[in-house]
């Protein structure tokens, strides 16, 4: 159970970095100059153990106050196999609770209908995480320090007294996240449920994937069609909402030709992947790249397959 978790995690994750071409992002066919393809199959490979425990603790009913421990050591095994830094943070913090989420859901019902007993867990598995979580998390973003996170009056991620508070407050994570949802996708996710995940991107990959029978066109539409409605915060961090809301009408118009699946869409993203990519990793669609990942590992749970 736990194996088949972890490694429906890892192919949803080659199957999001393989997908090309998704305008400003690391893929198949291009790099970034200090960012490579072979950097992002590293942190994959390393990531197995992480995910077959958090699967674990869920099938076991054991998670509450670990959650934010396995996404440190994820955080680790991701640094450990590769030597660029922070690949996939993003991601990491959207598929360990998954993976916990799916332990729970096989063991109270198996493979059927897996996925909406999934969200269902999933909700639980956030709602749970307490100030053990917080710290944990806070201590995994240091490590790792990625880029674009800015800087933020209450409980600022650098601040060495944020961590004494949070373990004299018992500040419970989800009390975090409410405070950066508006700003932080990933924070997002874990306060609405997963929202975009189980509304926009899973039931848009699965249609696409019914209808292109194509792998790579479905990733790639999801893709766009996640940055459609949905600014990357990413982008909105470093540069502004305005630009973030600019690549989002990007990404409509691309959409309504067809994306991946037309001659004229794949036009239109190869022109717009080399825009983002002018100005260097200011433009990367980041963290619409790791809700196109949580979107696919629902449907790789499901069974999904290459």
């Amino acid at each position: 159970m736990a194996d088949y978790v972890a490694s429906s995690m890892q192919l949803a994750m080659l199957l999001e970095l393989s997908a090309y071409p998704k305008p400003g992002n690391v893929h198949r066919t291009r790099d970034h100059e200090d960012m490579r393809y072979e950097h992002f199959l590293g942190t994959i490979s390393g990531l197995h153990s992480t995910f077959f425990k958090a699967a674990d603790y869920g099938w076991r009913t054991t998670y509450k106050g670990r959650v934010g421990k396995l996404v440190f050591e994820a955080a680790e095994r991701m640094l450990h196999w590769q030597s660029d830094g922070n690949t996939t943070l993003g991601t990491i913090m959207l598929l360990t609770p998954l993976a916990v989420a799916a332990g729970r859901a096989l063991r109270n019902g198996g493979l059927n209908s897996i996925e909406e007993r999934l969200r269902r867990e999933v909700v639980k598995v956030c709602e749970d995480a307490n100030f053990q979580d917080s710290i944990w998390l806070f201590k995994a973003i240091k490590l790792v320090r990625p880029g674009g996170l800015g800087k933020v009056q209450e409980l600022d991620v650098y601040d060495p007294s944020s961590l004494r508070r949070i373990r004299e407050e018992k500040i419970p994570l989800s009390e975090i996240f409410h405070a950066s949802a508006k700003y932080d996708s990933i924070a997002s996710e874990w306060v609405t449920g997963f929202k975009v995940t189980f509304e926009v991107g899973y039931p848009y990959y699965m249609e696409s994937l019914n209808r292109h029978k194509d792998l790579n066109v479905a990733a790639v539409n999801t893709f766009l069609k996640i940055l459609s409605e949905n600014p990357d915060t990413h982008i909105a961090r470093k540069v502004g909402l305005n630009i973030a809301l600019e690549v989002s009408r990007n990404a409509r118009k691309i959409l309504e030709k067809g994306g991946a699946s037309t001659s004229s869409g794949m036009k239109l993203l190869w022109n717009l992947d080399k825009k983002l990519r002018s100005r260097g990793q200011e433009l990367n669609p980041g963290t619409t790249a790791d809700l196109t990942c949580s979107s696919i590992a629902v449907a790789t749970l499901s069974g999904v397959r290459p």
